[in-house]
């Protein structure tokens, strides 16, 4: 609840702001107020039409929150088709290639997400962003020694680890060595 809280105030004070805005969505479904954290990302999306992120985020808190796969398969396919516009003017844009690779996962397209994903990495080695996406995409496939090398990577390179709470690792925070990457000095 307090969590809840303090993103509900960071929100107050900056209703634009992306990180608030996707914690505090987080902080709700696992509050089990999913259809609180619909109406919020339904809101910033209707906001900002053509931010491939903002499908992203809509598209796996509905999943999460069980809605029907039509619902969330289509805001994850209208990020893949915001993505690859942004791509055809900026191809070597590496955070569009690896969020390509995490909304692909989602699609079920894991060889193509595997292949965005690469070239994000060899475009930007040693972007805490990009290794971090890598380490979601990887715990979304359910390769967990993937998905720890590049989070152990993104964590030794100083990624912010108050943002470990992505949905997208969920099937990792029980795991020993996840907790032991996190909570490490």
């Amino acid at each position: 609840a307090e969590a809840e809280s303090r993103y509900r105030r960071a929100l107050q004070e900056d209703r634009e702001h992306p990180d608030a805005l996707e914690l505090h969505s987080e902080v709700l479904v696992y509050m089990q107020r999913a259809d609180d954290a619909l109406a919020q990302m339904r809101d910033a999306v209707a906001r900002v039409r053509s931010d491939p992120a903002a499908y992203y985020r809509l598209g796996r808190i509905a999943q999460t929150a069980g809605r029907p796969k039509q619902e969330w398969m289509s805001a994850f396919e209208q990020a893949r088709v915001l993505l690859e516009g942004q791509l055809r003017v900026k191809p070597d844009s590496a955070l569009a290639l690896s969020l390509l690779a995490l909304t692909q996962t989602r699609l079920g397209a894991f060889r193509d997400a595997m292949a965005a994903q690469a070239r994000a990495l060899e475009l930007a080695p040693r972007d805490v962003g990009i290794l971090y996406n890598a380490a979601r995409m990887y715990a979304l496939q359910r390769d967990k020694e993937q998905a720890m090398t590049y989070l152990v990577r993104a964590i030794d390179l100083r990624y912010d680890l108050r943002r470990i709470v992505d949905m997208d690792l969920f099937n990792l925070r029980s795991d020993e060595e996840f907790l032991r990457s996190v909570t490490r000095q």
